[in-house]
């Protein structure tokens, strides 16, 4: 009787509850803090899907984040390509054969290559994380050519939707495969960085500027240098901080040219910042975050500045100036030009106030709990409440 009433009692939860969770295995190559927006999206999305998802994680590489559940492939002599060895191959290929929905971070990877294969659901669901946008297309040619003969041969009988976190980026991937499914679904920032702090009363003299990221020819922090220097022409009015690692020779590069426009002493290389109290205290002590990259499908660290009240100046190849043009939380640059970026910046200083009001006001949007909305229905194909 006892069992009987129990048994009843669990059908009852059964019909309140719904249907048991489905099996959501997501696929990434390395997880590595130096990577940035990749990392930062597979930890977050991982911790904002767990309600509504049975979640496993499958890493081919190093992973350098805390995440529960991991199962970690090791790769042939550390790449981070996700070409692994044998070592808990037989594991990975169960998760994957069992899994009711795929989600596969990363196009141009082995790692993207090999769940395909090993997959039996239809319900498959990438995410390039920028490596469709056409300014990659000049890189690795012939290897990509194969590996997109590869990969349409796997996905040639199945539907696969592709989700993107901009209608930028959006468009770029419809040109190269118009017959797919592409969905806008964003991407996030962590809860952390939506804490209540302590906002400087007012603004730093000099005024602190700050350049988070990779170290690569394409943020243009050469503009940055060029821009400090024509600001403080007549007054040391600015200083510019530079967080982050990159091509070594760039890096001597972007020294040499501060000292030659005579702003080494406004110049500050910190090189790379990975723990969470001094990357918070950095945004904290900075008036305004700049980023004039010639290329970013989305740039986490121009939302992760928007949460901690700090305008931004990006250039319109950040897709994330959609965001900043809507609700006014920093000022888009149309041409990368050293007088172009350092009008910007004037712009953005005598409107400071305003700014840091709407930050603080819209940051809320970029959180992952308000996101990860989207992601629930396009993973589930049901709406979110």
């Amino acid at each position: 009787m006892l069992f009987l009433e129990s048994e009843i009692q669990l059908m009852a939860y059964m019909n309140i509850a719904g249907k048991p969770k489905e099996t959501l295995v997501q696929v990434s190559a390395t997880l590595d803090l130096k990577l940035g927006g990749p990392t930062s999206v597979v930890t977050g999305l991982s911790q904002s899907l767990s309600d509504n998802f049975e979640l496993e994680l499958i890493v081919f590489g190093n992973v350098e984040v805390e995440l529960p559940d991991v199962l970690k492939i090791s790769t042939l002599f550390g790449n981070r390509y996700g070409l692994f060895s044998n070592y808990r191959q037989r594991e990975a290929n169960a998760k994957l054969a069992e899994a009711d929905i795929l989600l596969i971070h990363g196009y141009y990877l082995f790692s993207t290559l090999y769940a395909l294969l090993r997959a039996n659901t239809n319900r498959i669901f990438l995410m390039p994380h920028g490596s469709l946008e056409p300014y990659q297309d000049e890189k690795s040619k012939f290897a990509k050519k194969i590996f997109r003969v590869v990969f349409m041969g796997l996905a040639s009988k199945r539907e696969i939707v592709f989700l993107v976190g901009s209608s930028s980026e959006k468009a770029n991937i419809v040109k190269k495969f118009p017959s797919s499914s592409v969905e806008v679904v964003g991407l996030g920032i962590s809860k952390e960085n939506l804490e209540s702090f302590d906002r400087k009363s007012k603004i730093t003299d000099p005024l602190n500027l700050l350049c988070f990221s990779r170290i690569a020819e394409k943020k243009r922090i050469d503009l940055c240098i060029r821009a400090l220097a024509n600001l403080n022409q007549n007054e040391r009015n600015y200083k510019l901080t530079i967080a982050g690692v990159g091509e070594p020779k760039l890096t001597k590069e972007l020294k040499d040219l501060a000292i030659l426009l005579g702003v080494e002493n406004e110049t500050y290389f910190l090189g790379f910042v990975s723990d969470k109290r001094k990357i918070r205290a950095l945004f904290l002590d900075s008036d305004l975050f700049l980023l004039p990259s010639e290329n970013e499908n989305f740039a986490v660290a121009v939302a992760e500045s928007i949460s901690f009240g700090v305008p931004v100046v990006v250039s319109k190849f950040v897709a994330m100036h959609e965001f900043v043009d809507t609700y006014s939380t920093g000022v888009t640059l149309d041409q990368l030009s050293t007088e172009d970026l350092s009008n910007s910046i004037r712009q953005a200083t005598n409107d400071l106030p305003h700014l840091v009001s709407n930050c603080l006001k819209y940051r809320y949007l970029l959180s992952w709990s308000e996101v990860s909305k989207k992601w629930i229905t396009a993973l589930s194909g049901r709406e979110h409440d």
